[in-house]
């Protein structure tokens, strides 16, 4: 787990927290050439998230990568919409690997 803090003014507002470590597959640059990167191309990235509230009420989703910082504010009700997406992208994860079953 990486403990990045960001360093922009901007995400003055979010409290301390650990930042998640996502790292991307080994990128297939034949498929990057000439056409949009798709949900299921790889690529080689490694990037922090970092999710919280903020002073102002809303729920920011903070990406830093390659020196790029990228906050993304969403209403309360916004954000547990995307969660919902999350929950169903999981699911449909677990079926398409055949896990099925959660891991604890």
């Amino acid at each position: 787990m990486n403990l990045h803090k960001p360093h922009s003014a901007q995400t003055a507002a979010l409290p301390p927290r650990p930042c998640i470590s996502v790292t991307g597959g080994v990128s297939d640059r034949k498929a990057a050439k000439g056409r949009i990167m798709g949900i299921n191309d790889e690529r080689e990235i490694e990037a922090n998230l970092q999710i919280g509230p903020t002073d102002q009420g809303m729920v920011r989703l903070f990406i830093f990568a390659d020196g790029i910082e990228i906050p993304m504010d969403f209403l309360p009700e916004e954000a547990e919409e995307i969660a919902e997406e999350l929950r169903s992208a999981a699911a449909g994860a677990r079926t398409a690997s055949g896990a099925g079953k959660k891991k604890r």
